[in-house]
């Protein structure tokens, strides 16, 4: 008969009791973690050999029990904690959250060769790097960084701060979060008050001491806005990521406003997301869903004539007939502020609004 726990343990690994293989590895690990155990540091280290040896056996539901006894520990063998955090992702999620035992190399090698519910993992996880939070930026995947911008603890450095609020031109989601990081700077806060709604604005305003009035100057000279060398940069500039059929330089814009008179709203968006080498969902956001300065922007930076750009103001606010929009004062705002950008200030805007270096999207 067994008389101390360390001798059980040699009769369940001699008898491969309770379920064979499965429940051997789940009562191991339940033997170390019992606090009245009263196992000897040697018997602990024979647990844990026995269980490395069994876990990669045992079905997962066996190893997920094993990772939840285990992702609070600190005693852990560290190739036990590693093989458990790359495991399928319900074995792993406990393990990637809690284990303290998981180094910063640990966590990239995650990042870097796992899934995105292994990432999703990571973002949760308080007070990671900003070594690993960069990684996961470059990874693009808009649930995951929604779930890293809401991570408080996470470090987050100045070049994906950047990158994020580009980002937040087209993700809705990222840009209240993002307004509330202690990390946002007023040059960020600035940029991102072009496309966020009239309740972020204010929060904008208030929080990061922003004249409205001078946002319009600021955005005809977007590259002083850059903080410092590090932030990120687009390979190529507008004129040469796409060169635009000679038509397309010289016809202001008719060809896009003879699809909108035909009702071709899909060909209006397609061929606009063309012109600026922007994704079509991009450009929906910057149609649908920002405020005119967006809009003014793009317009612009497409070579755009004021009067196509009256027209196009005038479909999207749905008023008809369209002189009551005219006669507006959100339709003098749009157009007094399309008169007064730069050419050059917006196709910088533009750049800056592109995903990341190396990657272009095109419509």
């Amino acid at each position: 008969m067994a008389s101390s726990p360390y001798e059980k343990l040699l009769e369940l690994a001699h008898q491969r009791a309770l379920n064979g293989k499965g429940g051997l590895a789940a009562s191991i690990a339940e033997m170390c973690l019992a606090s009245q155990s009263g196992l000897t540091e040697r018997e602990l280290t024979l647990a844990f050999e026995i269980l490395r040896l069994l876990v990669d056996k045992v079905e997962v539901k066996i190893r997920r029990h094993i990772a939840d006894y285990l992702a609070d520990r600190k005693d852990v063998p560290a190739d036990l904690i590693q093989f458990l955090a790359n495991d399928a992702i319900t074995v792993a999620y406990p393990i990637i959250l809690h284990s303290e035992l998981l180094q910063e190399e640990d966590l990239l090698k995650i990042v870097i060769e796992q899934s995105a519910r292994h990432r999703q993992a990571v973002a949760i996880r308080p007070y990671i790097s900003s070594d690993v939070t960069d990684k996961l930026v470059e990874f693009d995947e808009a649930e995951v960084l929604t779930t890293l911008i809401c991570n408080e603890t996470a470090e987050i450095s100045d070049t994906s701060m950047q990158a994020l609020v580009d980002r937040s031109l087209e993700i809705e989601a990222y840009r209240e979060p993002l307004a509330h990081r202690k990390e946002m700077t007023p040059n960020l806060a600035k940029r991102m008050y072009v496309w966020v709604g009239d309740a972020l604005r204010d929060y904008i305003v208030h929080n990061f001491q922003i004249d409205p009035d001078t946002v319009s100057d600021s955005l005809n000279h977007a590259a002083s806005d850059t903080p410092d060398d590090t932030a990120p940069k687009p390979t190529a500039t507008l004129s040469e990521i796409k060169s635009p059929a000679p038509e397309d330089n010289q016809d202001g814009g008719h060809a896009l406003l003879r699809f909108l008179n035909t009702g071709d709203i899909s060909a209006f968006e397609s061929a606009f997301a063309g012109r600026l080498n922007l994704s079509v969902q991009a450009m929906g956001v910057i149609l649908y869903d920002s405020n005119f300065e967006a809009l003014a922007i793009a317009a612009k930076a497409a070579g755009i004539a004021p009067e196509v750009f009256s027209e196009i103001l005038c479909h999207l606010s749905g008023v008809r007939p369209a002189d009551d929009y005219r006669a507006s004062k959100e339709y003098c705002d749009a157009m007094d502020y399309f008169s007064g950008l730069d050419d050059a200030g917006a196709t910088d805007m533009l750049d800056k609004w592109r995903e990341t270096p190396g990657e272009v999207r095109g419509g």
